[in-house]
C-alpha cells in the first residue's frame, strides 16, 4: 500500500474507498487504518496544491461574486485539500448549535451533543493541536453575565499533507491514487447501493469498486457529485426540488469596531497562548444562550486581532516587521480568506512601519526568534502593542437558507463535471444578528470596566459595513444536510446516504447548522465517528448507537409539513 500517481494498481481487497484526500478524509483513513480497515484514498490532485494541471479555478458560475470567493481560493485539487489553505483554526461547536431554536428555521440536529464530544480530542490530535480543548479561560468570565469566554485551538501544523506524507507512503493499509478525480456514482439496477465510481484517467476512465464509499471531497464536489447521480436517480437525496444543495451556509466574518483595553495586561489576557513556543490556541467571547433565546441572535464569537497590519498606527514593531515581511514575500503562507485584511488596504506607509521596528529592537527580535522556534515561551503573546487597542473580529453563524444553494449548470467544469451554479446569500437576519451582537458585548465590556468598544461607522452604515465584508466560500456547510426524514435531509445521523446503504458523507456540507465556529473540527470529528462505526458493521459487531432526538412539531412543520416545499 502506497502512494501512486494514478489509479492503475487497486487493491481488491480493500473495505472503504475514499472520496478526496482533505484534511476530513485523511484524519478518516487514518482512523480505519488504526481499526484495521482497508481504505483506497482517490485524490484529484497530486502531491501539491500546484500539481493538478487543467486546474483553472473556473468550474462554477457564482451568481454574486460579492459573496462568494473564486473557486481556485476556496479548493485545492491536491494530496491534503484545502489543508494547502486551511489557517488551522479548531472550534467545537456551542451545546445551542446542536439545539432547536425557534428563531432559526430548520435549526434542529438529528444527534446529541454527547454523540459528538468523545471525538473530538482525537479529531484535534489529527489536525495537529497540541492541546485539549480545556485551555483555561476563567479569568475571563467577569466581562459581563451575557458573555462567556470561548477557546480556539490552532494547528501546530495545519497543512496535514506535509505532516501526514510520510505516514501514508509507508502505510500497509492505505492506498492514495494521485491524479484521480471520480466523475460519476454508479449505482445498482435498483438505485439502492453504489456499485462503483468511475475514476477519469486522463483521455480514459477506469471503474472502482468497493463494498463501501465515503465523499469527502469538500462541501461542494460532494454535492457536485451527488447532483449528478441524482440526474439518473431524481426520487433520491429528497427529490429533484428536496434538500440536496439546498441550506448552503459559511459565515460572517469580518470587524466594524475596534475594542479599546483598560490596561495592556486586559489586552494579553486575549493574545495568542504558546507552548513550547509555538501559538496553539486564542481565547474569545462568545454570547451566552439565554441572551441567544431571549434576543434572538445568531451565534457570534469576538476576539480582539492584529488584523490591520498595514496600519502602523499600532506603534508594534512585531506587528510592522510581520507586515513588512508578509508585504515582500507577497503573503505567501497566508489563507487567501485573510490575504485581503493582511494586505490589500492602502496606501502602505512603509517609513512608519520602519520606524516602529527601529523603536522596539529588543521586543522585534524575540517575537521573530520566538516565530522560527529559537525561543521558547509559554503563555501569552509578547506582540501585544503599547496602547492596548486591537481590531475586534466577529466570526458569526450563517442561518440555514433553502433559498442559498448550488446547482448544476450548462458545460463541464475542469474535471469534467457538470459545471455548479453557486448563489450564496446572506439575509437580514444574519446581519441585523451580527449588529445586536455587538451591542451585548458594548454593554458588557462597559459594564465591567475592563474595556471599551468603539464603532468604525455611525449607526447608519453599520448595516452596510457587515453586509460588505459578508462573503465565503471557504466554508462549504449545509448542502447535504443530516436528519432523520428524508424529504428534508440527505443523510442520516450515521452520515449515510438515506437512499444508498453503502455511500456515507465525511464533510462539513452534512452540517445542519454552521454555528459560530470553524467548521474543520466537527467534520473531523463526525469523520472519526464514521470510521469507528463503520468498524462497527464490518466486524458484525453491534455499531456505536446513534442516538436520536424526538422530532418536534415545530422541527416537523419546519420540514415535512403537508405540501411543504422549498421553492
Amino acid at each position: 500500500m502506497t502512494i501512486q500517481q494514478g489509479c492503475f494498481a487497486v487493491p481488491d481487497d480493500v473495505d472503504i474507498c475514499v472520496v478526496g484526500s482533505g484534511p476530513v478524509g485523511m484524519s478518516f483513513a487514518r482512523e480505519c487504518e488504526r481499526l484495521g480497515l482497508k481504505v483506497l484514498v482517490l485524490e484529484a490532485g497530486g502531491v501539491d496544491e500546484f500539481s493538478f494541471p487543467n486546474w483553472k479555478g473556473a468550474g462554477a458560475d457564482i451568481v454574486d461574486w460579492r459573496r462568494h470567493a473564486p473557486l481556485r481560493d476556496a479548493t485545492r485539487y491536491a494530496f491534503g485539500g484545502t489543508g494547502w489553505a486551511w489557517a488551522g483554526i479548531c472550534v467545537p461547536f456551542d451545546p445551542i448549535d446542536l439545539d432547536l431554536r425557534p428563531h432559526v428555521p430548520y435549526s434542529n440536529w438529528p444527534i446529541q451533543r454527547n454523540e459528538i464530544e468523545p471525538f473530538y480530542s482525537a479529531a484535534a490530535q489529527a489536525l495537529n493541536c497540541i492541546s485539549d480543548l480545556d485551555v483555561d479561560g476563567s479569568d475571563l468570565e467577569s466581562v459581563g453575565s451575557e458573555i462567556a469566554p470561548s477557546v480556539a485551538l490552532i494547528s501546530v501544523k495545519p497543512n496535514v499533507a506535509i505532516s501526514n506524507f510520510e505516514h501514508f507512503t509507508k502505510s500497509r493499509t492505505i492506498t492514495v491514487c494521485l491524479h484521480s478525480p471520480v466523475i460519476d456514482i454508479n449505482l445498482n439496477d435498483t438505485g439502492t447501493e453504489v456499485r462503483s465510481v468511475t475514476v477519469a484517467n486522463g483521455d480514459q476512465s477506469r471503474i472502482v469498486r468497493a463494498p463501501c464509499f465515503v465523499i469527502a471531497a469538500g462541501g461542494l464536489r460532494t454535492t457536485q457529485l451527488l447532483l449528478k447521480a441524482q440526474r439518473l436517480w431524481p426520487r433520491h437525496f429528497g427529490g429533484e426540488d428536496g434538500p440536496l444543495g439546498r441550506f448552503y451556509m459559511g459565515h460572517l466574518n469580518g470587524y466594524i469596531s475596534t475594542i479599546h483595553f483598560s490596561e495592556a495586561a486586559e489586552a494579553r489576557r486575549f493574545g495568542s497562548l504558546y507552548r513550547n513556543g509555538q501559538n496553539h490556541a486564542r481565547r474569545r467571547y462568545v454570547i451566552r444562550d439565554y441572551i441567544q433565546l431571549s434576543s434572538r441572535l445568531l451565534n457570534t464569537a469576538c476576539w480582539p486581532s492584529d488584523m490591520f497590519l498595514t496600519d502602523p498606527s499600532h506603534g508594534s514593531g512585531p506587528l510592522s516587521a510581520a507586515f513588512l515581511i508578509a508585504a515582500i514575500l507577497g503573503a505567501k503562507g497566508i489563507p487567501p480568506g485573510l490575504r485581503h485584511a493582511y494586505l490589500e488596504t492602502v496606501p502602505w506607509q512603509w517609513k512608519q512601519h520602519l520606524l516602529n521596528v527601529f523603536k522596539q529592537p529588543i521586543r522585534t527580535t524575540e517575537a521573530a526568534l520566538q516565530r522560527i522556534g529559537l525561543v521558547s515561551k509559554d503563555g501569552a503573546s509578547p506582540q501585544a502593542p503599547v496602547n492596548p487597542k486591537y481590531v475586534l473580529q466577529y466570526h458569526a453563524e450563517h442561518a440555514p437558507n433553502p433559498d442559498s444553494r448550488v446547482a448544476l449548470a450548462g458545460g463541464l467544469d475542469e474535471l469534467g463535471l457538470p459545471r455548479l451554479r453557486i448563489d450564496l446569500r446572506f439575509t437580514d437576519a444574519d446581519i441585523s444578528s451580527v449588529l445586536h451582537a455587538h451591542d451585548v458585548l458594548k454593554r458588557n465590556l462597559e459594564r465591567s470596566g475592563r474595556a471599551r468598544l468603539e464603532y468604525l461607522a455611525p449607526l447608519e452604515e453599520r448595516y452596510a459595513l457587515v453586509q460588505e465584508q459578508a462573503t465565503d466560500g471557504y466554508h462549504q456547510i449545509g448542502t447535504t444536510r443530516m436528519g432523520t426524514h428524508r424529504a428534508a435531509s440527505v443523510v442520516d445521523p450515521s452520515c449515510r446516504a438515506h437512499d444508498l446503504r453503502n455511500l456515507f458523507i465525511a464533510s462539513s456540507s452534512v452540517f445542519p447548522t454552521s454555528g459560530q465556529a470553524n467548521p474543520t473540527l466537527l467534520a473531523t470529528a463526525l469523520a472519526i465517528r464514521l470510521a469507528q462505526h463503520l468498524s462497527g458493521l464490518k466486524t458484525k459487531a453491534r455499531a456505536p448507537a446513534l442516538v436520536t432526538k424526538p422530532e418536534t412539531a415545530t422541527a416537523v412543520r419546519q420540514t415535512i409539513e403537508p405540501g411543504f416545499s422549498y421553492s
